[in-house]
């Protein structure tokens, strides 16, 4: 309560001033239990974060083959095994791709 409250007055903290006077009146509440939704902040923000930093990978993967492609003249594609190889491209088999993440997607 005592972080919280200071934060009501500070400028930086005025698009969350709502959400800061839920809080303190959730701290202050006999039923309330404020540490719980602290926590549910916390993992919240760790989801985004998480979620931001795949998207980040991505984008750089994206961008890596953009480079790949325009600056280098290297193409990229999926194949199957048997299918005749050109040169000047970047081949992977489909299976391999699909096979080479985990449960979490990385």
């Amino acid at each position: 309560m005592r972080h919280l409250k200071p934060m009501l007055k500070d400028s930086r903290y005025r698009r969350i001033k709502s959400e800061l006077r839920r809080l303190l009146s959730t701290g202050r509440s006999a039923k309330g239990d404020l540490e719980a939704k602290l926590v549910d902040v916390r993992d919240l923000a760790l989801r985004v974060e998480q979620n931001a930093t795949e998207a980040q990978k991505l984008f750089e993967l994206l961008e890596l083959l953009e480079i790949l492609r325009y600056k280098l003249g290297l193409d990229s594609r999926f194949v199957n095994e048997t299918e005749r190889r050109i040169p000047g491209f970047i081949y992977m088999l489909e299976e391999h791709v699909e096979h080479g993440f985990n449960q979490a997607g990385e």
